[in-house]
């Protein structure tokens, strides 16, 4: 009875040890096939470019003024939404409808993890990202993505070129020189600059020469 004991105890511990034994090695492989794929997370970065003093509310919580920055479930990209809200203005929702497929995180799984990894990226949502088809939507990298939006909802100031002290000044690869003011800008993308007859126009980078202030 008591070898019965005893080894009824030693089956047991072991029982317990290769629970702990797949437990780790089943964290380790969700842990590593995240970063594979880059996370089940992406950050959002939302730009209201026309008004400095709106505020970016994202689930009834204000995040920031004119820009902010939050982390978003990558399956969830075709469900996110926020707020641009500021005094004497009606408040103005963003929707965001559609994600995309990543091609490559499902690549890098299998290759590296097999089946059992790209079930792991399917069951963790990390092989989505937001759709690069909606407006205002670029990406920076793998992780990061900008939300560039105007305050639509909000009465535009008109700029009075008369009373600026600075203007900007547009170069172009293409010989032109447009002189106004640079009212939208989304770092290594592009520039929105309206000109000093009222209209606005928009360039990406690689059309730009060089860019300075007088």
């Amino acid at each position: 009875m008591i070898e019965v004991i005893k080894k009824s105890g030693l089956v047991n511990r072991l029982g317990e040890k290769v629970s702990v034994f797949i437990m780790i090695g089943f964290s380790t492989l969700l842990t590593n096939c995240g970063i594979i794929a880059g996370g089940s997370n992406y950050n959002a970065h939302v730009i209201v470019n026309d008004r400095p003093k709106a505020k970016i509310i994202y689930q009834g919580v204000a995040m920031g003024i004119k820009n902010a920055s939050f982390s978003i479930k990558r399956s969830h990209a075709d469900k996110f939404a926020f707020t641009l809200r500021e005094e004497g203005c009606p408040d103005q929702t963003y929707n965001y409808r559609s994600k995309s497929f990543r091609g490559w995180a499902l690549a890098g799984s299998l290759f590296t993890w097999g089946w059992t990894g790209v079930a792991v990226d399917f069951i963790a949502g990390s092989l989505w990202k937001p759709s690069l088809q909606e407006k205002g939507i670029f990406k920076t990298d793998y992780k990061n993505f900008v939300y560039s939006v105007s305050y639509n909802e909000c009465q535009k100031t008109e700029i009075n070129f008369e009373n600026l002290y600075l203007i900007d000044i547009v170069y172009l690869k293409d010989g032109r020189i447009l002189k106004g003011v640079i009212v939208e800008q989304v770092p290594s993308v592009s520039i929105k600059i309206q000109i000093t007859d009222g209209s606005v126009l928009t360039f990406k980078v690689s059309e730009i020469e060089k860019m300075e202030r007088q």
